[in-house]
């Protein structure tokens, strides 16, 4: 009954953590619908003359808060604690939504873009930290997963609003969002290793007892309580953690690598495509109408998402990876093909019509599959925990910084080199990825955080570790 109750707490607590992360979903994905809807003829209003280049600083802004929220978020986790931090987050991101929803020049829209891209790039953080520390090691993964999950479901979630509702009140309603987190915040406490490091003996034991589903501490409880109190005075205090820290090779290579997931995640255009869907569909031609062929893409990620959750931990890491970036690869060589007959005036391109969106399709399917869970959830299992703060600051760093600029230039290369050779470029991203996946990526499935220390050679106090004691708190 303990293991039930323990689950649930779990599944809970990964739950109200990652409303931030379905926050950050709707921030993505509101410019697809919202764009079209607020520069279309006959729309009204202030931003129908919006120029190519305004709908792209409108679009890209978020992106651009998320990169600079990062160092804030990593100073927020060691400072002020996992929860606190996402609750730091929620005020100023109901605030950011409601001041898009009131916007009526282009300043105030970057700004309110800016500002819940700022926001909703704490949880991203926060979130992935918060599960890694409160999770047991058989359903780590799965938890880890329900990060992606969120996301787009946050993605569905304003698609289909947006194809029925202005972009104003879309705006107000996803508003409700970081409100809610606030509140159901409440039925979480923070995470056991976070309470030690800051010498609060008593919480951290009534944490990992609610983490675990006890009432009263038990012997298995006891020694894991033990295992973390060791790992904590073990570790070196993360106040401490600096730039020198990170040319250590137990550091750096775990760093290297999840900076390299998060390049391959952002540069494969993922971002380009939730932020310009519809347009994508649009230009295309697409006989089903553009609005809800992005809803049945997105619909369809949730999906697969869901579906994938359990295979994280029953197939692993590698395999979902390499077949991810594969799949990912082909699906932009084919839409950029169709682009380029369409570009050509080839005779037979009514009878590919069904090409962009089964392309786009199976892009989204891949990314779902692999590369866009498992590069948040290996970050949360091999980033070393003397510095996890500084090194989850970097990382996230790198994804949105990235983000920023493909989205941003996105349009630039289309004007530049054509939207064929835009898709092609981003392929060679993703085709490189599996190279990449194949020789420098460890296999963590089914290993404790401290077995996945000691494949970098990272052993010292952690010999006598049992799997599945301190490797949830990690």
């Amino acid at each position: 009954m303990a293991n039930v109750k323990a689950k649930i707490n779990q599944i809970m607590a990964a739950s109200i953590v990652t409303l931030g992360v379905f926050g950050m979903g709707t921030v993505l994905g509101w410019s697809s619908p919202a764009l079209p809807n607020m520069t279309a003829e006959g729309a009204g209003g202030h931003f129908v003359n919006v120029s190519k280049d305004e709908q792209a600083w409108i679009g890209s802004s978020a992106t651009l808060g998320a990169f600079v929220a990062c160092p804030f978020g990593g100073f927020g986790i060691d400072k002020f604690g996992r929860k606190r931090t996402l609750l730091l987050a929620t005020v100023p991101f109901a605030a950011a939504w409601i001041l898009i929803g009131c916007s009526k020049t282009v300043f105030l829209m970057c700004l309110g873009r800016f500002t819940s891209g700022f926001c909703a790039s704490i949880f991203t953080l926060t979130a992935p930290t918060y599960i890694g520390e409160c999770a047991e090691p058989h359903i780590r993964g799965m938890l880890m997963n329900a990060f992606q999950v969120m996301l787009v479901s946050g993605i569905l979630f304003v698609y289909l609003l947006g194809t029925i509702l202005s972009w104003q009140v879309l705006s107000f309603i996803c508003a409700t969002i970081p409100a809610s987190f606030l509140l159901l915040s409440l039925l979480i406490p923070e995470t056991p290793r976070y309470l030690l490091s800051r010498g609060d003996i008593a919480s951290a034991k009534k944490s990992l007892l609610w983490f675990r589903g006890r009432s009263i501490s038990t012997p298995d409880i006891q020694a894991e309580f033990e295992s973390v109190q060791n790992s904590v005075h073990n570790s070196v205090a993360n106040k401490t953690a600096n730039f020198s820290d990170l040319v250590k090779p137990n550091v750096l290579k775990p760093l290297a690598i999840s900076l390299s997931l998060m390049l391959l995640e952002q540069l494969s255009a993922f971002n380009v495509v939730i932020f310009y869907c519809v347009d994508i569909f649009t230009g295309a031609g697409v006989q089903l109408d553009s609005y809800w062929s992005s809803n049945i893409v997105a619909g369809i990620q949730v999906v697969v998402t869901i579906f994938a959750t359990p295979l994280v931990d029953m197939a692993g890491r590698r395999i979902l990876l390499l077949i991810s970036e594969a799949f990912m690869g082909l699906a932009f060589v084919a839409l950029g093909a169709f682009f380029y007959l369409k570009e050509h005036n080839y005779g037979g391109i009514d009878a590919l019509g069904w090409l962009p969106l089964v392309s786009v399709t199976v892009f989204i399917v891949a990314f779902a599959l692999g590369i866009g869970p498992l590069s948040w959830t290996i970050m949360g299992e091999i980033l070393h925990p003397d510095v996890r703060g500084l090194c989850s600051a970097i990382a996230v760093s790198v994804v949105w910084f990235s983000a920023f600029i493909v989205t941003r230039l996105y349009q630039v290369l289309v004007d530049g080199v054509g939207v064929a050779w835009a898709f092609w470029i981003f392929s060679l991203v993703s085709i490189s990825g599996v190279f990449i996946v194949y020789f420098f990526v460890p296999e963590t499935k089914g290993m404790s955080l401290d077995e996945i220390q000691a494949l970098y050679g990272d052993k010292k106090g952690r010999k006598n570790t049992k799997e599945g004691e301190s490797d949830n708190v990690e």
